[in-house]
């Protein structure tokens, strides 16, 4: 599996997943999945701004899925996985992992753990990243008083 950064070519690609990420991702994220272009770029650029990468994650030049990640979190000055997003037909069949693992080999020289967090009521997102490998760490509300469940995945050489 091949990484690389988000270009804006990719935007139609970008806003499927979005579209395929369900009501309740959309919902958190503040998107309805009918951004246009300007819509779509500016909510990019405001996580870009934050200090992270957008990455696409090809496989025989086939888009496979997307990830943010953030290299030093303003919370903890740790990396944080802000997204992770694979297509359908690629669902189910062990590319989440390899993405992982394409994050997990960029920055294990530098860090031993990888940061995600999920709102407390969406168990389907706390599952599926305890399936990639992520721990429960603790409980955290920010500024607006929600409650997010902090997880953690030690990184392997």
């Amino acid at each position: 599996m091949n990484k690389r950064a988000f270009t804006w070519s990719d935007l139609p690609f970008i806003r499927h997943l979005f579209q395929l990420a369900g009501k309740l991702w959309q919902q958190e994220e503040g998107i309805d999945g009918t951004e246009n272009d300007a819509q779509l770029t500016a909510y990019l650029q405001r996580y870009v701004e934050s200090g992270g990468e957008w990455f696409i994650f090809e496989e025989n030049d086939k888009k496979i899925g997307a990830a943010y990640v953030t290299y030093a979190a303003p919370s903890n000055g740790k990396p944080w996985l802000g997204t992770l997003l694979v297509a359908e037909l690629f669902q189910k069949k062990g590319y989440a992992h390899a993405i992982i693992a394409c994050i997990n080999d960029e920055i294990k020289n530098n860090h031993t753990a990888l940061f995600a967090a999920c709102p407390v009521p969406y168990s389907s997102w706390l599952l599926f990243l305890n399936h990639l490998g992520f721990e429960q760490m603790a409980f955290e509300k920010d500024e607006f008083g929600k409650e997010y469940i902090k997880l953690v995945k030690a990184l392997t050489n």
